[in-house]
């Protein structure tokens, strides 16, 4: 859904309170806010609304100064419900984690439409960003905290029924048996011990903000879109299979190998694994005593995204997503990435 302009400058309008915060925390100014202007509004569209990144100029008597905030025009009420009910409980969880965030929740309404409004973040996207030190390791943490210590039993009934029905839509490709052959072999890895969590469900790279320093030092770690954050028993793998399955495909196209990522995958671990430590006195690997399901979940996002392909007419890349897919369930492939090891040294001896 879009909106017009004229809504948009006076939505804008209705947050002098959030102005005025802004002023007295950066310009210890309190003094009366004479005039408010959008400057520049971006775009853009994705799976769960039209989000407007709006930069508005405020001027008091006394200073002006720029105000970023984001404004979504959600789907319907019970997004705008979801979503504000996971953003609150994410930001309670960052709380004790004050190098990561959640952008704040300004305002939130119901009404027509739907929208929600947040703290804009001058960062860049994970997968747009330089490759700093710690970076994966710093986003390996922050989906221990999103995903919390406690543990849970897994749902392996709803992974294989998953298995069996993913398989039946690749039938008339002729790659029916070596997918679903393959899934069945990697899904030994599931539900061996109490793996299980709620999900962020969307936890792509480009839904990970980072702020970085002038020497290209990472300052914060935000996530956003926390809509389909969803409560249950599912494999913590899940969500980094999610987060790995592009930069996976991208390395496998160019080069047939996945070694780099790998590698990454390990600090990524390396950082999840001691964080969740913290959070659970449990040592992570003790979860997964015979290997990480990462080929489970990484084909499982290409094998969704080929049929998203074909849903499109893209052929050639509908290819390549199953030719990703195969090679990732292939059984040596399965047992590379089940044995990737997390370093179990002090974080200040790894960097």
């Amino acid at each position: 859904m879009q909106i017009e302009d004229n809504f948009l400058i006076e939505l804008v309008d209705t947050f002098k309170f959030y102005y005025r915060e802004q002023a007295l925390l950066h310009f210890d100014d309190n003094s009366k806010i004479v005039n408010i202007k959008i400057s520049q509004v971006k775009e853009k569209t994705g799976a769960s609304g039209t989000v407007y990144l709006t930069n508005v100029t405020v001027e008091t008597k006394k200073n002006q100064f720029p105000v970023f905030i984001a404004i979504k025009i959600a789907e319907d009420k019970v997004s705008v419900l979801k979503e504000l009910k996971n953003a609150v409980l994410l930001e309670n969880r960052f709380l004790t984690h004050p190098e990561f965030g959640i952008p704040k929740v300004i305002y939130s309404t119901t009404y027509n439409p739907p929208i929600m409004v947040y703290q804009g973040i001058n960062g860049v996207n994970f997968d747009e960003s330089p490759p700093v030190p710690k970076k994966y390791m710093l986003a390996g943490m922050l989906l221990a905290i999103i995903h919390g210590g406690s543990l849970k039993t897994v749902d392996r009934d709803l992974y294989k029924n998953f298995s069996r029905i993913i398989g039946k839509n690749f039938a008339a490709s002729g790659h029916e048996p070596a997918i679903s052959t393959g899934l069945g072999k990697a899904l030994r890895y599931i539900g061996k011990k109490n793996e299980g969590c709620d999900a962020f469900s969307d936890f792509h790279q480009s839904n990970v903000m980072v702020n970085l320093s002038k020497h290209e030092q990472i300052e914060k770690m935000w996530i956003i879109d926390p809509e389909f954050m969803s409560a249950g028993n599912f494999d913590r793998m899940e969500d980094i299979g999610t987060f790995f399955g592009q930069e996976l495909f991208i390395e496998f196209a160019s080069t047939s190998d996945i070694q780099i990522t790998a590698k990454n995958i390990a600090e990524f671990l390396t950082g999840y694994s001691q964080k969740f430590f913290q959070l659970s006195e449990t040592k992570f690997e003790h979860l997964y005593p015979s290997g990480y399901p990462l080929a489970f979940f990484i084909s499982q996002w290409a094998l969704m995204d080929a049929l998203d392909k074909a849903s499109q007419g893209l052929t050639e890349e509908w290819d390549q997503k199953i030719q990703f897919a195969l090679f990732l369930l292939e059984e040596q492939t399965i047992e590379n990435l089940a044995m990737i090891k997390p370093s179990n040294k002090p974080l200040d001896e790894i960097f």
